[in-house]
């Protein structure tokens, strides 16, 4: 069923500064207007999760397979993503490709309740917990002002599974705040998967602040390097 494209509103506020992305180490890090540069919060949540099911996953289909496959996400991922920052932004698209196109049909329903739209892909930083990093979307969702993120799966996840999904969004909004002095209380994490399933999570974001701290440290005890202000 071919679902009917919608024109989103756009309401702009004032945001500060945003910060540049750089590759440090082979890792996204982003330099602040002053200078300062923060890893970011994908960086650090990748740098202290647990790898076990990964990497058995690894060991079982082969290095080369893995690699492979991860590949072929990503680039899925990214044009799923392009895809949706057209729409929202009410441009066209001219991906060609099925599979992004395939994605971005069955998260558009979940989509129609996004409106009055703040920033879409938008880099943000907190000094505060020193962390930065790139949000899909700030705008209302089912009218309720929210950071949004849309992931891209092979099939319908587990909760377990997309805890992190839950800290990112968390960060953003506290960048957010402290950027636009604007506090969201909402997070929304959509995943469209290759198998059909369309998930939509709505969690409170003062229910991940304290785990979000708690991985935030975590990564800093781990990473003890200081890194040069560029």
């Amino acid at each position: 069923m071919n679902i009917s494209n919608k024109i989103f509103n756009h309401h702009k506020v004032y945001c500060r500064q945003r910060p540049s992305l750089i590759q440090r180490y082979g890792k996204h890090h982003y330099i602040t207007p002053e200078g300062k540069e923060y890893a970011s919060i994908t960086t650090k949540l990748a740098a202290t999760k647990d790898y076990t099911g990964l990497n058995f996953w690894k060991r079982h289909v082969g290095e080369s397979v893995a690699k492979y496959i991860t590949e072929m996400a990503i680039s899925t991922g990214t044009k799923t993503h392009k895809m949706i920052e057209c729409y929202l932004n009410n441009e066209p698209s001219d991906e060609k490709s099925l599979l992004p196109k395939a994605h971005f049909e069955n998260i558009k329903p979940l989509l129609n309740k996004i409106n009055n739209i703040q920033f879409t892909e938008v880099p943000l930083f907190s000094d505060k917990i020193q962390t930065a990093g790139t949000t899909d979307c700030v705008a209302e969702y089912a009218g309720e002002l929210s950071i949004l993120d849309w992931k891209t799966s092979k099939k319908k996840k587990q909760n377990a599974w997309i805890q992190d999904y839950f800290l990112q969004t968390t960060a953003y909004s506290q960048m957010y705040e402290e950027m636009s002095g604007i506090k969201i209380n909402q997070g929304v994490i959509l995943i469209t998967g290759e198998d059909g399933s369309v998930s939509e999570y709505i969690i409170h974001i003062d229910d991940y602040v304290d785990v979000l701290h708690q991985r935030l440290t975590a990564y800093d005890q781990r990473h003890t390097i200081t890194l040069t202000n560029v």
